[in-house]
């Protein structure tokens, strides 16, 4: 999404509606391209979690062995589009489509990056945390996504924290 372009977060019916198998044919084209290699593919965006509203979009973590990691990466870069490069380790790769409609995390599984599907359990469990972070989109429903990813990333860096400490995984 533009930085520039107005946030239209859609409520959940809607979402799951637009995104409906989008997320089972990625990742099945994604293991089809690997089939000797362990993935644990999961969808952990605003998508997976019921009742979330959400932007027009699927989050998508791809978990692998670091053994695997740069094959992997190899593919995705043909497949998909780089993004955020300044924050890609060895062990953590970020892409989209070409639509932007689809984030694709890759993480190495046991890395301090491999966290995506525990922030969405957590936000599943966590009726306070799920509600914080519904009431916090609302607050930013047709404002400028730049303005939104400020606060967001202020929001999930507080998740990120609890998580790391309630499941005890590196930092």
């Amino acid at each position: 999404m533009e930085h520039t372009a107005l946030l239209k977060f859609l409520p959940p019916e809607e979402l799951q509606e637009k995104v409906k198998g989008i997320f089972e044919r990625e990742a099945w084209v994604i293991r089809g391209n690997f089939p000797d290699t362990y993935m644990d593919i999961q969808e952990v965006g605003s998508t997976a979690i019921p009742g979330a509203w959400g932007k027009f979009d699927v989050d998508i973590q791809i978990r692998i062995f670091q053994k695997d990691f740069e094959d992997v990466v190899l593919f995705m870069k043909g497949y998909g589009e780089a993004k955020n490069t300044d924050c890609w380790t060895n062990q953590y790769a970020l892409f989209n489509d070409p639509k932007d409609i689809i984030d694709y995390n890759v993480t190495v599984i046991d890395s301090k990056h491999d966290i995506f599907q525990h922030i969405r359990d957590y936000l599943k469990e966590d009726t306070d945390a799920f509600q914080e972070y519904m009431e916090l989109k609302m607050s930013y429903q047709g404002k400028l996504y730049s303005e939104y990813r400020v606060v967001r990333y202020a929001f999930f860096k507080d998740i990120r924290k609890r998580v790391r400490i309630l499941k005890n995984l590196p930092e």
